[in-house]
């Protein structure tokens, strides 16, 4: 099977690129051939591992959004001729990526792949009238996919195609270690910012630290408006609190800790809830759409709080930090519930929908 991915980049240490990196290795052990087209990586540095034998296509695109737009669709006409793919895979959570079926028109089976959720916050602009009218655009440009896949059965709320189908993402690694539980350290990953809840999140260690001053909290993500942060957390005498960069080995980090913490507004799907269920340990998570929902069992393998509901939040992860029997009972559930996620189930999943495609 030749199988083409567009999509913008593979250099940064997001979601997306984690996920496609496993996913083009799992395809790869499977004697597939893979491409990959990048948009003004000539020289790309990966930050997670992409497998050697993978074919990297990069265009690099400049100018007035119309000569962008224009370059853009001439470079991926001129990347599927010559590649010639069984099947196209779009990993690309812009506008632009909905347009590829537009651009090609062909018989080429092409798979749409959301790695984000169209609920974006309204401080980040979802109530002006260029994203209603982009989100609108992508709901109606959704149905020219011949499949439309998302992380979540939540997600479905957010789109009105019939061509949907649900698939999760993978967990990035595997391992047999798992937390002792016993360090009294907390662990939270996501680029910091707004829609990550990182405000929230100093709200919450506010409330709590005071109380367990032997526990620590370290933050895991790329560093935006650090400045922002720290000044939040020395203006309300918050400790013990570390900002740390992008971890590539990331599973160490949650195996030496004995709680995660997703203080989220908003969800595309919750990487790192099943990563931190893997090693072992117990999430509690903002109920924010679109995704913790459908991977936590409240009280069972973790906890899910009202969103923004800081008191409900801090409440049980008090009730978590006091009790290691409470931590033990939740993780060894958690990491049951994360061999749903592992890489070979989720990936039969697209092999067989790829099967199904082509002709």
């Amino acid at each position: 099977m030749r199988i083409l991915y567009i999509t913008n980049g593979i250099s940064g240490p997001g979601g997306l690129e984690r996920v496609l990196s496993i996913k083009t290795k799992w395809w790869i052990e499977q004697q597939s051939d893979v491409h990959i087209f990048t948009l003004n990586e000539s020289a790309p540095k990966p930050f997670y591992d992409f497998h050697e034998r993978i074919k990297f296509h990069n265009t690099d695109i400049s100018g007035n959004p119309i000569q962008f737009h224009w370059n853009y669709a001439k470079a991926i006409k001129r990347i599927v001729k010559q590649v010639s793919p069984d099947i196209i895979s779009v990993c690309d959570d812009g506008l632009k990526g909905f347009f590829v079926p537009k651009i090609l028109e062909t018989n080429i089976p092409i798979v749409y792949e959301r790695h984000a959720s169209i609920n974006i916050s309204k401080k980040q602009g979802i109530s002006n009238l260029s994203n209603q009218l982009k989100h609108w655009l992508m709901k109606k440009l959704a149905f020219d996919f011949d499949k439309f896949i998302i992380l979540t059965e939540s997600n479905r709320k957010e789109w009105i195609s019939d061509n949907l189908q649900v698939i999760p993402n993978p967990i990035s690694f595997s391992n047999n270690e798992i937390s002792n539980l016993e360090n009294k350290k907390l662990i939270s990953v996501g680029s910091l910012g707004y829609n990550k809840g990182t405000d929230l999140l100093i709200d919450i260690w506010h409330h709590v630290h005071s109380k367990f001053p032997e526990w620590e909290l370290n933050l895991y993500g790329k560093l935006v408006n650090i400045d922002q942060y720290k000044a939040q957390a020395k203006n309300l005498g918050v400790k013990r609190l570390t900002f740390n960069p992008p971890e590539k080995n990331i599973q160490e980090r949650f195996i030496e800790s004995s709680i995660a913490l997703v203080p989220s507004r908003s969800e595309g799907f919750g990487m790192v809830i099943i990563e931190a269920m893997q090693c072992g340990l117990p999430v509690v998570s903002f109920d924010c759409p679109q995704g913790p929902g459908d991977i936590i069992s409240n009280g069972q393998d973790g906890y899910l709080i009202p969103p923004l509901n800081i008191k409900k939040f801090a409440e049980k992860l008090e009730a978590l930090m006091s009790e290691q029997e409470l931590r033990q009972k939740l993780a060894k559930n958690a990491k049951e519930k994360a061999k749903d996620y592992e890489v070979d189930n989720i990936m039969l999943q697209w092999q067989n929908l790829y099967n199904s495609l082509i002709k």
